[in-house]
């Protein structure tokens, strides 16, 4: 397992805000907090979370690589990610309830706001990354954080898929900024 150094010089532990080496599959702080990696993906839920039932830790499979689709029929001919292809309604809206299964490309939203000029960019709540891409487009480099690791798997395959480098956190962000 690995982990790319600008995404860990910029991730602390959720609850002491320690450094966070990388020992194995784990990310671990001085104190002693770890936190597993699934697809090179950091899951910093702390202990609360983990414990919390339909946490999305207890549905990490660490056996599975988590990126075989799930068979819902015909493969898309647009090449759309089938979580996305799925879930398109409720993360875009309502108006893409006829799209379900059926988008004929990504909907990434223009950026509203200035160039990022290489600008850190955080999306919390990110799903499967819609607003990280329109962000990286505009010239950010994003962090997606999200509770769901599902959704982060599809992100990081959208973003692979157009040519996008964004990191992925699996958080609760509730837990994370103290509310």
């Amino acid at each position: 397992m690995n982990i790319d150094k600008e995404l860990l010089d910029i991730l602390a532990c959720p609850i002491d805000h320690n450094e966070l080496t990388l020992e194995g599959n784990h990310l671990v702080c001085s104190a002693g907090h770890r936190y597993p990696m699934r697809d090179n993906i950091p899951i910093m839920l702390i202990e609360e979370a983990n414990k919390a039932k339909g946490s999305p830790l207890t549905a990490v499979n660490p056996d599975s690589s988590g990126t075989q689709e799930p068979d819902f029929g015909m493969p898309d001919p647009n090449g759309i990610d089938w979580f996305v292809n799925r879930w398109v309604a409720a993360t875009n809206g309502r108006m893409f309830l006829p799209l379900i299964g059926k988008l004929p490309r990504y909907p990434i939203p223009k950026f509203p706001f200035a160039k990022g000029s290489g600008n850190r960019l955080l999306d919390l709540g990110c799903s499967w990354g819609r607003w990280c891409i329109s962000a990286s487009i505009a010239g950010y480099k994003p962090v997606g954080v999200d509770l769901s690791f599902e959704a982060l798997q599809a992100a990081k395959r959208v973003a692979k898929q157009l040519a996008h480098e964004i990191y992925y956190v699996v958080a609760d962000v509730r837990k994370v900024l103290g509310s």
